[in-house]
């Protein structure tokens, strides 16, 4: 009888198991995800955040010398001049708001520049008194975009704006007030393109280059201001005026962005069309490399069970869908149909399950951020 030959059956089952098992993937092993990183942040970088800042410039840098034409000579063509150029101001601004680290951040870009709604009893205060600090620490909400809104747009008519700046006890020190407001905003948004252009920092080739997922790195930034940049959206444009986060319920449409000019609708609608693009990594209508296309890769290499870039692209049609249901103007929606601008919001908080939660996760960068809304 040969003892040894149950025994060498058995090595050989053991090692043929041992062979499967290294060969076949078992229950939540994945592949290897395959995606150029860099790839993405060269075209998010160069096709589409450089171009915005660079935008953000040259519209700011027209509306420095629309308003200092008016400054100097306040007529009917010149405030109309003046009101154009800050309308396009605003939405080149939409443009680069998810963009608030590196360079941004640095000078606070976005707290400078739109924190709304302003506080026009502090803005005619100032002009009263003839002094303003505009670099002081609580001057934010006196400043920037929305001031200027308010200065150029605040009035019953044309005649009344101009009457303002030409024949008002305190028209020159609201003249003043324009114009350096105007500057600043000007100087902050040249500085930081600068920043980003080689001929500064050429923080561009920083952001290209910092690859990885952990806190610091491009990837983390973009992650973290697509989803703060958003919120600006959930919470400030809509949320608070239409009386969400308020104890009574309390609407307030007056603290819809731009509410003066009367352009609230189109910039929600345009900062919604911008995100879709960023997550997308689409450039003036060319579909590139974006975190749609890194989602759909870890998908594809089974990391994540479902088809998360496809869940998000669904949802932002059902905000656009909604959002465009919202009649003109929004301060006024807000009041007469509180139902549409509701259904609007509802939309908007969906997605944030999707962006904030999954997305990060799949991503593997964590939410750094820090809001006031509980989400």
């Amino acid at each position: 009888m040969n003892l040894y030959k149950p025994y060498t059956l058995a090595l050989l089952l053991l090692a043929l198991l041992g062979f499967s098992s290294c060969t076949e993937e078992g229950p939540g092993e994945t592949d290897e995800v395959n995606f150029d990183q860099q790839a993405m942040l060269t075209n998010i970088g160069q096709n589409i955040i450089f171009p915005a800042y660079a935008n953000f410039s040259t519209t700011t840098s027209l509306l420095e010398e629309a308003i200092h034409e008016f400054t100097e000579q306040p007529t009917a063509a010149s405030l109309a001049a003046a009101q154009d150029a800050l309308k396009a101001t605003y939405h080149s601004w939409i443009r680069v708001e998810p963009f608030e680290f590196g360079p941004a951040m640095e000078v606070n870009l976005r707290m400078n520049i739109n924190h709304f709604p302003t506080d026009f009893s502090e803005v005619e205060e100032s002009i009263a008194a003839g002094s303003w600090d505009l670099n002081g620490l609580y001057s934010s909400n006196k400043k920037g975009l929305p001031a200027l809104d308010y200065l150029l747009f605040s009035g019953a008519s044309q005649e009344e704006i101009l009457a303002a700046y030409t024949t008002a006890e305190n028209a020159e020190a609201r003249r003043q007030y324009l114009h350096e407001v105007t500057d600043q905003v000007t100087t902050l948004a040249n500085e930081v393109y600068t920043a980003w252009s080689d001929n500064g920092e050429n923080y561009l080739g920083d952001f290209i280059s910092n690859t990885g997922t952990e806190a610091g790195t491009s990837l983390s930034n973009l992650v973290n201001q697509f989803n703060q940049g958003y919120e600006i959206t959930k919470n400030k444009r809509l949320g608070i005026p239409i009386g969400v986060n308020s104890m009574k319920g309390d609407v307030f449409p007056r603290a819809t962005e731009a509410f003066y000019s009367g352009i609230s609708l189109p910039l929600m609608q345009a900062h919604l069309l911008n995100m879709e693009a960023l997550f997308k990594g689409e450039a003036n209508g060319t579909d590139g490399l974006g975190l749609d296309d890194y989602i759909d890769a870890i998908y594809e290499a089974g990391n994540i069970q479902d088809d998360l870039s496809a869940t998000i692209l669904s949802q932002f049609q059902n905000i656009h869908s909604a959002v465009a249901a919202i009649p003109e103007p929004l301060p006024e929606a807000i009041v007469n149909n509180p139902d549409k601008t509701r259904a609007a919001y509802d939309e908007i908080v969906a997605l944030m399950q999707y962006i904030k939660t999954d997305m990060p996760s799949a991503l593997s960068v964590n939410i750094s951020y820090v809001d006031n809304d509980g989400d």
